[in-house]
């Protein structure tokens, strides 16, 4: 099989992808916007003067650290399953005045790219939760 009948065949594979990878994107992406308000809301509490209401916000933080952090895994499980599509649009990249561009590469490392951006957003969401669980405890 020559690199010109490998393209469009690469060019099929990653069409029938996009709609596995619609439903996927539309889960992450929602589940990031319900969270974040909720993150917001309890990292911008005032810290508690009672020990219990403190321990409660504790374990909401907890709580809620674990879930970002699962939405972090799942953001890596997808980009772990585009990433062989990944690196085939990539090593046959060619830019858009160029003989051999494809929209639907260019669109997979968009979403590559995007899923990076979701994935550094959740990092930055744990570490804001993880301190603020610290700010709580030392008083």
């Amino acid at each position: 099989m020559t690199a010109a009948d490998a393209a469009p065949d690469l060019d099929r594979q990653i069409a029938d992808v996009f709609a596995l990878l619609g439903v996927l994107l539309v889960f992450v992406i929602a589940y990031l916007s319900a969270m974040f308000p909720l993150v917001e809301d309890a990292v911008r509490q005032p810290r508690p003067t009672v020990e219990a209401d403190r321990l409660r916000l504790g374990r909401r933080l907890r709580a809620y650290r674990n879930l970002i952090g699962g939405l972090a895994l799942s953001i890596v499980l997808i980009a772990v399953l585009l990433l062989p599509l990944s690196g085939q649009a990539v090593s046959g990249w060619a830019w858009p005045w160029q003989r051999g561009y494809r929209t639907t590469r260019a669109g997979l490392i968009v979403v590559d790219l995007f899923l990076l951006l979701l994935f550094a957003v959740s990092g930055w969401l744990v570490t804001r939760l993880h301190r603020r669980g610290g700010e709580l405890t030392s008083g």
